[in-house]
This record gives C-alpha cells, structure tokens and sequence, in this order.
C-alpha cells in the first residue's frame, strides 16, 4: 500500500528472515515524516482527550506525566488515518507471511522527561488475549530520546528463547511518545476479535 503522499516501503526478504528468526526488526523510514506527524498530532489528541481505558503510571508528585491509552482509533481520525492508510498493514502481513492482517489495538505509550517511573524490558504476551506466534506489534516513537530512556530494547534473539514470546516488537528509533497498532492475520481491516 502507498503511504500518505504515495510512496511505499519495501519490506526485504532479510527484514523478514530477521523477524521470524529473532522476533524483532527495525525498520528505518518505514513511515513518511508526513505520517509521524499525523501520528503525532494523534496523540495530540489522545491526550487532551483520553478515553475512559486511560491508565496514568506516575504518581502525583512525579515531575513527567505517564500515561496510556488503548484501542482509540476509532474515535481519533489521525490513528484511523495512519493505520489504514499507511503501510504497517502490508508491512505487517509480509513480516507474518501473511496474506492478510487484522487490527488488534492501537496503544499510545506517553512518557514525559523527567519521569520517575522507570519502564523495565517486558514482553506484552500475558496482557494480549490471543495466542500464536503469528502476530506483531509496531513501536512508532514520534520524539526521540536518548539510548538510556529507549523502553523497547528486547536482547537479541527474544522470540526465540522465550516461549511465551509471541508479540513480537518492531522498532525503529528511540522514543518518547509512541503507538502501538498490534496486528495479527486474518480478514477484516479494523475488526475487534
């Protein structure tokens, strides 16, 4: 699928090699600078306007703001925009060898400097209720950061080490502001399971 402003990413057979293998690619310019900020101006949105799934991780007296939000798309035009109209579906399926993708989630993560609330490696499989290990995760930062504030930064070979391991992150630079669109194979675009 064309981007925004009709160009289109090219996923490689060693983007997709290096996903099966290790659970993890990154993909440098996967979107256009017009798509990061539609994206941005989303979550511009999402947090002026959070939903009632909103979960704030820093405390009162915190200096940064921590907060999440789940499953927005459908009231945040820019979300719906950047999802259906990007390239992460296409992308998505290639990494999945899929034919097809569904939406899962969309997650918008805001961490604000000065946080105290660290964000330790993780993987989200426990939180997800689908199982498989056809599925992916794309981690969009919008703001970089420095390395020591990077919160998705999985050891090399995760997927593989890990049973229970089946989201799999793809990541491209470090990140202050980030959305999550989860996807797994199947039929409809934009379908809730």
């Amino acid at each position: 699928m064309p981007g925004l402003n009709g160009e289109r990413f090219r996923v490689s057979p060693a983007h997709i090699d290096a996903f099966q293998a290790e659970g993890a690619v990154v993909l440098r310019q996967l979107l256009e600078p017009r798509e990061v900020e539609l994206l941005a101006s989303g979550i511009d949105e999402n947090l002026a306007h959070p939903s009632s799934r909103a979960k704030v991780a820093s405390e009162r007296d915190d200096p940064g703001w921590f907060i999440e939000d789940f499953c927005c798309w459908r009231e945040n035009r820019h979300y719906r925009q950047l999802i259906f109209g990007s390239a992460l579906g296409e992308v998505g399926a290639a990494l999945m060898r899929s034919a097809a993708v569904r939406l899962y989630h969309d997650h918008m993560l805001t961490k604000e400097p000065g946080t105290r609330q660290r964000t330790p490696w993780h993987q989200d499989q426990p939180y997800y209720n689908i199982s498989g290990q056809q599925n992916c995760s794309f981690w969009i930062p919008v703001d970089p950061v420095g390395r020591e504030s990077t919160p998705c930064m999985p050891p090399a070979g995760w997927a593989r080490t890990i049973a229970a391991a089946s989201s799999r992150c793809v990541s491209g630079a470090p990140m202050e502001h980030a959305l999550f669109p989860v996807l797994w194979p199947g039929g409809g675009r934009g379908q809730e399971p």
